[in-house]
């Protein structure tokens, strides 16, 4: 199992090894149904970030932009990350304008209770840690542990084991 210090950022490099692994791990769905019903988007091009940065008016992490260009989003595990395919049925901007009112959280991920993981908006920009936006606590924004996208991945949508 890898291991990861969590007291730094996980690397594109370390994500992509554990993520390696868990493709092969019985826990996760298969990989043929997962392709099968199109659940992981393509990669992702600067332009359709770009196009959607200007839509929410926001400037995204790097970590989720550099997710978002190496894997395009979609199911991993038991998470589903937002996309900026606009043809893909995880598509950002989907979900956005029914709670982002005032542009002060950008979520990329639904818990599928109602609330979202995503980045707290200061000045125009999302802030690197993920945070956790609770909807009977009207619209909540709080911290979480997961210090970026990838380590919020690996922690949710896989074994936690993983790190």
């Amino acid at each position: 199992m890898w291991k990861v210090n969590r007291l730094k950022l996980m690397t594109l490099d370390e994500f992509a090894a554990i993520l390696e692994v868990a493709r092969n791990d019985k826990f996760l769905f298969p990989l043929e149904i997962i392709e099968e019903f199109n659940w992981i988007a393509s990669p992702a091009s600067a332009g359709e970030i770009d196009q959607v940065q200007r839509a929410l008016d926001v400037q995204l992490p790097e970590d989720y932009t550099t997710f978002l260009k190496k894997y395009g989003g979609g199911v991993f595990g038991q998470v589903d990350i937002f996309t900026v395919d606009v043809s893909h049925n995880s598509y950002i901007l989907i979900d956005q304008p029914r709670f982002a009112e005032g542009r002060e959280f950008i979520a990329v991920s639904p818990n599928g209770c109602g609330d979202y993981y995503g980045y707290r908006v200061v000045d125009g920009k999302c802030q690197d840690k993920v945070m956790f936006w609770d909807h009977e606590i009207g619209g909540l924004i709080e911290p979480t542990e997961f210090n970026d996208i990838f380590e919020f991945i690996v922690r949710n949508g896989f074994y936690p084991d993983y790190l």
